[in-house]
């Protein structure tokens, strides 16, 4: 016996049956483990909450367009640029350990690892370098971590359809922050 999703117990049997699943995940097709996994909702979820996501940096290069100094835009963008460039760090992590085998599984987490430094670095460089430079980095950064999930895609160790919102993503955010550092300088 172990607890259930809704805290009572369910059997070992009853774990993996499609009633011990949330109903979000009971559309589209199995996995190798018999997972239903890909459904249409959950795409729309993550492609309504992907794009939800680029309002943030919308808000911090309007703000510093407009020089409402008092928020301090620039180092808004910075800080949500480099949290987002941590977190695709981790989705690759989660990509590593539950998709990817051999090198790819080593190449995935060091790019994850890589990600997060980088965001860490120029937050830790702040203070002592321009605001404009780091932004145009990290926004190069965030563009360029599309190239990975484009491999992600190609090898097929996630769907084109996350592929593609990546690229939308990538080049959404990552243009947001090099323009925050153009405008910032």
């Amino acid at each position: 016996m172990t607890e259930s999703m809704t805290g009572g117990m369910a059997s070992d049997e009853d774990v993996h049956t499609e009633a011990a699943l949330p109903t979000i995940y009971q559309v589209g097709e199995e996995d190798a483990d018999g997972w239903r996994v890909g459904g249409a909702e959950p795409v729309r979820l993550a492609i309504a909450l992907g794009v939800a996501g680029l309002l943030p940096q919308m808000a911090a290069v309007l703000a510093t367009l407009l020089e409402l100094d008092w928020l301090n835009a620039p180092a808004m963008a910075l800080i949500y640029g480099a949290l987002i460039l941590s977190f695709l760090g981790g989705s690759w992590w989660g990509i590593a350990l539950t998709r990817a085998e051999g090198r790819w599984r080593s190449i995935l987490l060091l790019l994850g690892i890589g990600a997060s430094l980088i965001g860490f670095c120029v937050q830790g460089l702040a203070g002592a370098s321009p605001m404009r430079a780091l932004l145009i980095v990290l926004g190069a950064a965030i563009l360029s971590s599309w190239l990975v999930d484009r491999v992600l895609v190609r090898e097929g160790m996630i769907g084109r359809w996350w592929g593609w919102l990546r690229l939308v993503l990538s080049v959404g955010l990552g243009g947001l922050t090099v323009l925050a550092g153009v405008i910032a300088g």
